[in-house]
């Protein structure tokens, strides 16, 4: 067997199914996730990859990369709201979830909800309008790079949880063809779940890798900093190297992700 020392609060270990599988131990966060706001959330729980994102969310994220993407009706087909509950509760008292124990639309779900339940949108109030403003007035392509400047006046949490979401619609959209679900379809679900125009939305998915450059849904990528004079040609500037402790733990956190087993 291998994994994480347990001081971080999540192992796994080989199966006989023929490979590792999550086996979370250890309290998550020190307190609710859902229906608090993002910062205190994130505070509470943070990815063990120190990334500025609750753990619901990635987690929720990572398990529906690897399992959810080729599901028919994936975000539109409901999952078990019982089972949902369930993961609710159990996140909110602090406790590991094993999503490997459900099936991908319940854990879409929870994601929505977890959304939903936000007391801001990830625009926040006091940028949001300013989003659409630009997105309703500029029919030329400069407003992509408006958007993109403004973008990171957000606050980081709510940089990488919008960064994270739309780059994950955008590869949902990819498997059309096995999921039925293009990006119309999507927006359509999630918008009222954002508080964000559909025209709004649409913008952010299918420019996700220009609006958030460098951003990948990868536990071992930290979200990239820039230089003011990026947008005339700066050069991007990654964060520092981290230990090679912290390397270990992400390379054996990428590892846990990308094996778990349903």
């Amino acid at each position: 067997s291998s994994g994480i020392n347990a001081e971080y609060g999540v192992v796994y270990e080989d199966t006989t199914r023929g490979g590792p599988v999550i086996i979370p131990t250890g309290p998550i966060s020190r307190g609710p996730l859902f229906g608090v706001a993002l910062k205190d959330a994130v505070e509470r729980s943070q990815c063990l990859d120190g990334l500025p994102l609750c753990r619901v969310f990635q987690d929720c994220i990572m398990y529906l990369e690897t399992f959810g993407l080729q599901k028919e009706g994936i975000y539109r087909v409901p999952g078990f709201r019982t089972k949902m509950d369930i993961m609710k509760r159990t996140f909110n008292k602090g406790d590991p979830v094993k999503l490997s124990e459900y099936d991908p639309m319940t854990v879409a779900m929870l994601l929505k909800l977890y959304l939903r339940e936000l007391p801001e949108p990830l625009l926040t109030r006091q940028l949001g309008a300013s989003f659409e403003q630009t997105i309703q007035s500029d029919e030329s392509n400069e407003h992509i790079g408006i958007l993109r400047r403004r973008l990171r006046d957000l606050p980081a949490e709510n940089y990488a949880t919008l960064a994270w979401l739309c780059l994950h619609m955008s590869h949902v959209a990819k498997h059309e063809k096995y999921n039925k679900m293009n990006l119309s379809n999507l927006i359509i679900v999630l918008s009222p779940t954002l508080l964000v125009s559909t025209t709004l939305l649409r913008c952010l998915c299918e420019h996700a890798t220009t609006l958030f450059p460098g951003v990948e849904l990868n536990p071992n990528t930290p979200i990239p900093e820039f230089d003011e004079s990026e947008d005339t040609g700066g050069a991007e500037k990654v964060a520092p190297p981290q230990s090679t402790k912290a390397n270990s733990v992400r390379l054996e956190l990428t590892q846990m992700y990308l094996y778990m087993v349903a």
